[in-house]
């Protein structure tokens, strides 16, 4: 039985057409399963336009998001740059142990320590000695109080190798183990200087002036006698700079954040000034300052909100008091400041915690009477805080 076959032979597709035929059409020579409107094969129908419903929808969801999520990070940020904050301070601190154990306990930024080859005492009167200038100062500081420059010679920082004022003042302002980055961008205004510095970068860190004994007479923090009018305090007979005389040195302030110089009713921002005024040198360093309990704080000044009777133009708290509320006029205790103590470790403080005088003053500190004024409106003390910390006078600082 004869067997019939079929010789012919399939067509048989390339596979570029296979793929081509397959990616572009569902089976129906249609490039899209579009069934609502006939369908030329090999084209694109058109795309439909969103609404403007549908775009208010998408915005309106876009901005909700951002308004959520903005201030969580904002607060991360803050968070981040308290904690870079708290790590230069506790570097500082560091620093500062290491001078004393290489300096007979010596704290460095004190005109009797590290500052102390800058002026001669006549005995009559504290004098700059020879070569000693405001424009040229040799190194390793810059004014009496200055703890910076000997610090970064220990840390072995780059700084210039020059006895020029300006430029080692410069080199200071952009040392990252010197500065808070919540500090970044805050601009100080020259005044009260005879150095030709422009404005620029504000320090960030100030050491607490009352452990630094000032090298000039009718002085309280001398123990001499009192400063011109009222006393503020008087520290102890045979007080000296040393980090084993300060007290318990878990609770006392060695440096802090600061603004200086910031004033409520002075200025509208931070200022600076270079001078060596061997008279009243406390008064124009840009390195030390009395601290957050003293009305006469230029660095972290409480008086817009303390209950002092300064008069506020503006709030200062938001230069020195840097990593809490941002804004001014707020209330006592949601400001806060980083702090780095004689023993070591570093912490955030509220203002109001922070205004504790035991903290900024050497143990066994007589303050007769916290209203007490060096021209007013600066009390010794700032009212809110002379409530809260001496329950009667004289105080004895613990």
């Amino acid at each position: 039985m004869a067997t019939s076959h079929d010789n012919s032979v399939p067509s048989v597709s390339s596979p570029a057409e296979s793929r081509t035929s397959d990616s572009n059409n569902d089976g129906t020579g249609c490039r899209s399963p579009d069934t609502t409107r006939p369908c030329v094969p090999g084209t694109f129908p058109p795309r439909r336009a969103f609404t403007l419903v549908e775009l208010l929808v998408v915005i309106g969801i876009s901005a909700l998001l951002t308004s959520v999520l903005l201030p969580a990070l904002h607060k991360a940020k803050e968070a981040a740059n308290t904690a870079a904050c708290l790590a230069n301070l506790r570097a500082i601190g560091q620093g500062m142990l290491m001078y004393a154990q290489e300096n007979n306990n010596c704290i460095v930024g004190s005109p009797l320590t590290s500052g102390h080859y800058l002026w001669t005492d006549t005995g009559a009167a504290p004098i700059a000695n020879p070569g000693v200038t405001d424009a040229d100062c040799p190194p390793p500081c810059l004014d009496f109080f200055d703890f910076i420059g000997p610090l970064s010679q220990a840390m072995k920082l780059p700084l210039p190798d020059t006895t020029s004022t300006a430029a080692r003042f410069k080199a200071y302002r952009e040392l990252k183990q010197f500065k808070c980055p919540s500090a970044d961008g805050i601009i100080a205004t020259k005044a009260y200087t005879k150095v030709d510095i422009e404005s620029g970068q504000m320090l960030s860190y100030c050491t607490a002036l009352g452990f630094m004994f000032p090298p000039f007479r009718d002085s309280a923090y001398s123990g001499l006698a009192a400063m011109p009018g009222k006393p503020y305090w008087t520290v102890p007979a045979g007080y000296f700079p040393k980090v084993n005389r300060v007290g318990p040195g878990s609770q006392k302030i060695f440096a802090s954040d600061g603004g200086r110089w910031t004033r409520s009713n002075e200025s509208a921002g931070p200022t600076f000034s270079i001078t060596l005024d061997v008279e009243s040198p406390h008064l124009y360093t840009p390195f030390s300052d009395f601290g957050a309990f003293c009305g006469a704080s230029k660095s972290l000044d409480r008086s817009a909100g303390s209950g002092g009777t300064a008069a506020a133009k503006f709030d200062a708290r938001i230069f020195g008091f840097r990593h809490g509320a941002r804004t001014a006029f707020r209330g006592a205790g949601e400001y806060r400041f980083n702090a780095i103590f004689f023993d070591g470790h570093a912490e955030c403080l509220d203002d109001m915690t922070g205004a504790n005088p035991s903290l900024w003053l050497p143990t066994h500190t007589t303050i007769s009477n916290p209203a007490a004024t060096l021209g007013s409106p600066y009390p010794s003390v700032y009212p809110d805080a002379a409530a809260k910390y001496i329950p009667s006078t004289p105080y004895i600082v613990p």
